[in-house]
């Protein structure tokens, strides 16, 4: 869906993270485990479709969802703003691992004009987009079973 759907739906001129926030809603309602499984099928799958230096979105993917899992793990997995907040640190940490790797690539990036013509956008777009993604994760755990137990 991320490279066929979403791909065409441009809003602030870039496309929603479908992948990330599917990983970010995983991780939070179950658990680190089967976030990083999803973040390793989807991360596989995106490097399939884009010209992306092998790895590299596999890695950010499970960057982001490690730390999501630091805060899903804490007394703040009740809170009511804890998908927003995750969703904005993992845009960031995402495309942040992006970079980096694109940049360890030889490929040159003006950070400043990727920051506020891509990241930021991004951002905004996955915040918005983010309680839908959320509940939709919620509605399959529900139907899959209890929640996994984990230390």
């Amino acid at each position: 869906m991320q490279a066929t759907w979403v791909s065409r739906l441009r809003i602030f001129g870039v496309n929603p993270d479908l992948v990330l926030m599917l990983v970010i809603g995983w991780v939070l309602v179950r658990g680190l485990r089967e976030g990083l499984l999803v973040a390793l099928v989807g991360g596989l799958v995106m490097e399939c479709l884009t010209g992306a230096p092998l790895g590299a979105t596999t890695a950010a993917l499970v960057l982001a969802a490690w730390l999501t899992s630091l805060a899903e793990a804490n007394v703040f997995r009740t809170a009511w703003y804890l998908p927003y907040a995750a969703i904005v640190l993992a845009t960031l940490v995402y495309y942040g691992t992006l970079m980096f790797f694109l940049r360890m690539a030889g490929q040159l990036l003006p950070w400043i004009t990727v920051l506020g013509r891509v990241i930021l956008p991004c951002v905004t777009i996955n915040l918005v987009l983010m309680p839908a993604i959320y509940l939709a994760c919620r509605w399959l755990h529900r139907r899959m079973g209890p929640e996994p137990v984990e230390w």
